[in-house]
């Protein structure tokens, strides 16, 4: 009888997987040798689906005819306006909205590279984010003028910066008017959350903004952007709706840079993860492929397009196949089957987070939840508790897991269409492990290193069932097997990077998470290593968690780490500090370390911590200089630092014990965001949190 790894079903995902690496093999050496972009790759797709739907958004609908027409006109506008070149990088601040796809292709048309920013960062992170991507330009929507505003009144080095703001004028064609007509403005994409249910639901989805009438106030900040910023709208009605020249892009190729799109950094702000045409290409022809969606799907998509899966997944299949692409604006767990039935959407895209609340949501109408047209599901993150109820509760017969990174070349994909198949992020028979692209090697989380065999020198490779770090082969030429690095960061980019793995001289890409084969072929995912946590479908960097709280006088040091929560997805944020010398005065039973009393003690010596951190103010400082997702959900009170034997911060420990206040030894302090503050854990409030009867 065959290993497991070989049985028929095996054997059947790993030549679907052949399929389409084949596929993306031969496209991408004649896209090489016809110097193909992806703007070509898109207008093509227009010269075949000319009248077909292309992108869809509440009432707007968009051809592809008209789609191209509108992005011819914002780049033969934005040659000219903002005087752009071949090569140049152009920053994209927008919400999810038609005009954030229609700008990037636009600014493909032109050779010109797009910046995809994080609508949420505000003032230092997004000054960062625009100035190492060396932009020449920012592109936003009215939502985040105020932000544009503040960064280039508060950050001198960046108002040279040409802006821009759109929609004002682009949109959907007026109803009735001919192909190349007038162009109506777009609705606004972001609408206020009507309840704290929705408010809670567009942060599970990534795609809370700021205050924005807060900052609008400062009229030091308007003023700056107004002698500025350009109104896009107006000038593309005069602009020509003609496709503009390939000369204008006559050095781009299907390997020069499309994009840059952001992770999150262990150095403290976000990288810039390189995006090649053919990395587009590569994510566009896979994907379809291996999940066997084409031009008669739709896809529904809530997910953030600055991120790699909506602006590179669920955009680039309309671009490829020539898809239909329905955008909402933020993720509505009331709202999403009714979408899904009114616009015929067959596939739709999701992080793990999105479909627990779908899951925990009350029941809805029964013609929504199971009469929709969804035939399969893609996204990542989707945790083996809340697999099987969402398959079936809202009878979705197939999901696409998938486990990859932005910036990296290992990528697994689980075509699930039987419940042997739930629950893992990937599957790689005999046939395509054999290959030795990807490898799994031991690793030791103490000192946060690969194993390495004392004899050899090389790193000790994992046997079925044993977890180690997932790690990809880096070979050139090859789209699937690149790893273009970080912009600009030769030491970010180097320390994804481990030689000599299995033999001497070999470079792998390193994912940073531990994750298990069994002896079917199937991947499990089982932690993140070192400096990053997943929570909110976002990647946290704790040190840029840490660089914040390092800034609070009450402070004396800190160690952040992710958490698990019952009935949550990810690892929910955990600063564990200790007092500054003062503030250790004003409550010293809290940080006794031999005051180790019962839980009801501890929640009083946090009640002290709390006043004598002074958490109202602790709060206000982190939401101001973090991403609300990256804001620490719970706060330890150390009595002291324990560190490794090479002197980095103990986190193992630390990550095991969790939140729990009757396992956890101190005092523990949980974010209240209605209240503004950090209050005590009692058990009380963490059985309400793990039963999700109190929301985070």
């Amino acid at each position: 009888m065959p290993p497991p790894d070989w049985s028929m079903d095996a054997v059947l995902s790993d030549l679907n997987l052949a399929r389409a690496f084949v596929a993306l093999r031969i496209e991408t050496k004649l896209y090489e040798s016809a110097g193909t972009t992806v703007a070509d790759i898109w207008e093509e797709t227009v010269d075949r689906w000319t009248m077909k739907e292309a992108i869809v958004q509440g009432d707007i609908s968009l051809s592809f005819s008209v789609a191209d027409e509108v992005s011819n006109r914002l780049a033969n506008w934005a040659a000219s306006a903002l005087a752009l070149q071949e090569g140049d990088v152009v920053a994209l601040v927008m919400s999810n909205r038609p005009e954030f796809v229609l700008a990037w292709l636009a600014l493909a048309k032109l050779g010109v590279v797009t910046a995809f920013i994080n609508h949420n960062l505000r003032g230092p992170a997004l000054g960062h984010c625009l100035r190492i991507a060396k932009a020449r330009a920012v592109l936003f929507d009215a939502p985040h003028r105020s932000a544009i505003a503040h960064v280039m009144a508060t950050e001198p080095d960046l108002r040279s910066l040409k802006a821009a703001r759109l929609g004002e004028g682009i949109g959907s064609p007026v109803p009735g008017a001919p192909a190349g007509g007038a162009i109506a403005p777009a609705a606004e994409a972001t609408h206020p959350a009507a309840s704290a249910r929705d408010a809670a639901e567009a942060a599970a989805a990534g795609s809370e903004d700021a205050d924005d009438a807060a900052d609008a106030a400062d009229d030091s900040f308007t003023a700056t952007l107004a002698k500025l910023e350009l109104d896009a709208g107006a000038g593309m009605l005069a602009a020509s709706s003609d496709r503009p020249s390939r000369l204008l892009r006559s050095k781009t190729n299907i390997f020069s840079n499309f994009g840059l799109i952001y992770t999150s950094g262990t150095t403290g702000l976000p990288k810039a993860s390189v995006i090649s045409h053919s990395r587009l290409h590569m994510a566009a022809c896979l994907f379809s492929r291996i999940y066997h969606v084409g031009h008669a799907d739709r896809i529904y998509t809530v997910l953030p397009l600055y991120h790699a899966s909506g602006g590179l997944i669920g955009s680039g299949i309309m671009l490829y196949q020539g898809a239909t692409l329905v955008i909402r604006p933020r993720f509505s767990a009331r709202a999403f089957w009714s979408d899904c039935r009114r616009y015929r959407a067959t596939v739709v895209q999701y992080i793990g987070e999105l479909c627990r609340y779908l899951v925990n949501s009350p029941p809805g109408d029964p013609a929504d939840e199971k009469g929709h047209g969804v035939r399969i599901a893609i996204g990542n993150g989707l945790r083996p508790d809340v697999w099987g109820p969402f398959q079936d509760r809202f009878a979705v017969p197939e999901v696409g897991e998938f486990y990859a990174a932005t910036e990296g070349n290992a990528g697994l994909f689980n075509w699930c269409r039987s419940r042997a198949d739930r629950g893992a992020v990937g599957r790689m028979g005999a046939l395509s492990w054999a290959m030795g692209i990807m490898s799994m090697v031991r690793f030791d989380e103490e000192e946060e290193e690969a194993v390495r065999d004392p004899a050899t020198g090389m790193c000790v490779p994992c046997l079925p069932g044993e977890k180690g770090e997932l790690l990809g082969l880096i070979a050139e030429g090859d789209p699937s097997r690149q790893f273009r690095g970080y912009y600009g960061n030769k030491a970010a980019t180097e320390k994804k990077i481990l030689r000599d793995v299995l033999t001497r001289g070999d470079t792998w890409f390193r994912t940073g998470d531990l994750l298990v084969r069994d002896a079917e072929g199937r991947f499990w995912f089982k932690d993140r290593i070192g400096d990053t946590f997943r929570w909110k479908g976002e990647n946290v960097a704790t040190t840029e968690v840490a660089e914040a709280l390092g800034r609070v006088s009450t402070l004396a040091e800190s160690n952040v780490y992710g958490v698990e929560v019952p009935g949550k997805d990810g690892r929910a944020g955990m600063a564990a500090v200790v007092l500054s010398p003062e503030a250790m005065a004003a409550c010293p039973t809290a940080c006794d370390p031999a005051n180790k009393g019962p839980a009801a003690r501890r929640a009083s010596d946090a009640a002290a911590a709390a006043a004598a951190l002074d958490a109202p103010r602790l709060f206000q400082h982190l939401r101001e200089c973090l991403p609300a997702y990256a804001v620490p959900v719970f706060v330890r009170i150390l009595p002291q630092m324990d560190t490794t034997g090479t002197f980095k911060h103990q986190k193992v420990q630390l990550r095991k014990q969790g939140a729990d206040p009757t396992v956890v030894p101190d005092p523990l302090l949980v974010l209240d965001v209605e209240a503004g503050t950090y209050v005590p854990l009692t058990i009380e409030r963490w059985t309400e949190i793990a039963s999700a009867r109190s929301k985070l």
